[in-house]
């Protein structure tokens, strides 16, 4: 993972026209903004396509902007949510979890595996959950994102996340144990 103090050298780097920094980020981040825009849209080539426009537009935004990203984590993450969200928005779509199992899940799955949640349970229920519970869990126990960040993203409280965060995974639980 990337210091943020090295994220602002590469964005310079970027700005003043490093295609070689753009890569050290686009190989940092682009398995994880894939992950979290299949886990919102389903659909391997229909996430393949908006992880592409995510990063065609991040280098266009650094390109032609001079303004200071403080955290581009947080900035990544929230640039992908609004192009979901506008992708929902034109098309009108639902989201379904089907083929969650193609995708390579995060090392921190294991952990909550290990707890007895078995990931196969999860993505059946993920859907189940209620819709204000599904973005909290999703950035924070699978994409682990800090809840700092998450506030940043989402433009909430870290007070609220981390409750529907923590009711989300009490609710999968609870849907684990009636499914057992």
């Amino acid at each position: 993972m990337l210091f943020r103090f090295t994220e602002k050298i590469l964005i310079e780097q970027i700005r003043n026209g490093n295609l070689k920094a753009f890569e050290i980020i686009y190989r940092e981040y682009e398995e994880r903004i894939y992950r979290f825009v299949y886990f919102r849209v389903s659909n391997r080539e229909t996430a393949q396509d908006l992880t592409s426009e995510v990063f065609i537009k991040i280098l266009d935004y650094l390109k032609n902007t001079d303004i200071e990203i403080d955290n581009f984590c947080a900035f990544i993450y929230k640039s992908t949510r609004n192009l979901v969200n506008d992708f929902y928005r034109l098309r009108r779509l639902t989201v379904s979890l089907d083929e969650v199992r193609e995708v390579s899940l995060p090392s921190n799955l294991e952990e909550i595996a290990e707890k007895n949640i078995q990931l196969g349970e999860i993505k059946k229920y993920f859907e189940e959950l209620k819709p204000e519970y599904r973005e909290p869990v999703l950035l924070h126990y699978f994409e682990g994102l800090s809840y700092k960040d998450m506030a940043q993203i989402l433009g909430e409280t870290e007070d609220s996340l981390k409750m529907r965060s923590h009711r989300g995974i009490k609710q999968l639980k609870k849907f684990l144990k009636k499914g057992a």
